[in-house]
């Protein structure tokens, strides 16, 4: 039998019990356009009962728990997904900047609309493809008229303004390289914070939970946000041990253990000269395979070295094809043998000066000219 105190004990009881439901409600209210919150639920038992004259006796109600309304299996698959957006905005953010200085698609697929718009920006690409055009049409006039010094003097512009692309677009490609490796380095050092800050919530969670016996709900939030932004950066394995704590593992290598930031991300640049990314303490470079890291690497030492390497390729094709033709024809005093590009690639391409000084010494015709 309860009597008068057990029946007063019940209700403070439940009135507590109560209370607590409704703080968590309008903790739940309180943060409804916190994109990092998890909605939390009071679970409530029945507490101990109490003797009475035939039965036991029912002496109210508790909170057991405040628990988070949470799927690990979704958050597990936020963090692997986070990874492969911050993959592809990563690698589209780099190939629109590559689009932007080509002035063309580099999808040829899509070298429509998305050409002719970024032509109106830097559009180096066009520029360099009206410029072959210009330059052989120019080669085409002359030699219906290969005694005319005003044709072998356009012709000889034409020759310049093509020249200047090339190392210019190979300048700007440069640039952008560079712009990746600021990114890389910005992301790295961000990536940095975020292991100290997921160590730091690793501490507050395992003593708030093992060593006073709460609830975390709030640094478990916190700490999912951390984790998802760092799996945009990163990709990694998180593991979470029995005090509550997630250790960080990247390529094998543990990042995070306990509320201990282990190693942090150092980027390097190969002998080769990609650019890679490392554990500090260690040699070998560290295999990612998601993040904004990963494909901004890929962007710089793939896609865009490519670019590069095929721009170095034309201007070489058109130095050895356009002298390999020029060397066998005849300047107007009859002479032969003179190149119109020096160099080798994109970087030092330009026109022969003895040809700018002298436009005669163009090498235009097939055979000297009646009277020559």
């Amino acid at each position: 039998m309860l009597g008068l105190i057990g029946s007063l004990r019940m209700g403070t009881r439940s009135l507590a019990a109560q209370r607590q439901g409704v703080e968590v409600a309008g903790h739940n209210l309180a943060n409804v356009n916190n994109t990092a919150y998890a909605r939390q639920r009071v679970s409530i038992q029945s507490t101990a009962s109490g003797d009475g004259f035939t039965q036991p006796v029912g002496t109210g109600s508790e909170v057991a728990a405040i628990r988070q309304i949470r799927d690990q299996i979704l958050d597990g698959q936020v963090v692997t997904e986070g990874g492969v957006t911050g993959s592809l905005e990563s690698q589209q953010r780099a190939l629109k900047l590559a689009q932007s200085l080509l002035g063309q698609s580099i999808d040829r697929g899509n070298s429509g609309a998305s050409g002719a718009s970024a032509a109106d920006g830097v559009g180096g690409g066009q520029q360099l493809a009206a410029g072959l055009t210009d330059f052989f049409n120019a080669f085409a006039s002359l030699a219906a008229q290969p005694a005319s010094i005003p044709e072998r003097e356009i012709t000889l512009r034409k020759a310049v303004a093509l020249a200047a692309q090339f190392p210019a677009l190979d300048q700007r490609l440069s640039g952008l390289s560079d712009q990746l490796d600021e990114s890389l380095d910005a992301d790295l050092a961000s990536a940095n914070a975020l292991l100290s800050d997921i160590a730091r919530l690793n501490g507050q969670i395992s003593r708030t939970e093992v060593v006073s016996g709460g609830t975390a709900n709030d640094l478990r939030d916190q700490r999912q946000a951390k984790l998802e932004s760092l799996s945009g950066l990163v990709g990694f394995d998180a593991v979470e041990a029995s005090d509550g704590s997630v250790a960080i593992l990247v390529g094998g290598e543990p990042m995070v253990v306990a509320d201990t930031r282990a190693k942090t991300f150092e980027g390097f640049t190969a002998p080769d000269g990609r650019r890679l990314i490392r554990a500090s303490g260690t040699a070998g470079p560290l295999v990612v395979t998601s993040g904004r890291v990963h494909c901004t690497i890929d962007a710089r030492d793939g896609a865009l070295k490519d670019l590069r390497d095929g721009i170095d390729e034309l201007a070489a094709a058109l130095i050895d094809e356009v002298n390999a033709i020029h060397t066998t024809g005849l300047a107007l005093d009859g002479t032969t043998g003179r190149a119109v590009f020096l160099g080798s690639s994109a970087a030092d391409i330009r026109v022969n000066q003895v040809l700018l000084d002298d436009p005669t010494t163009l090498q235009a015709a097939g055979a000297p000219p009646s009277g020559g």
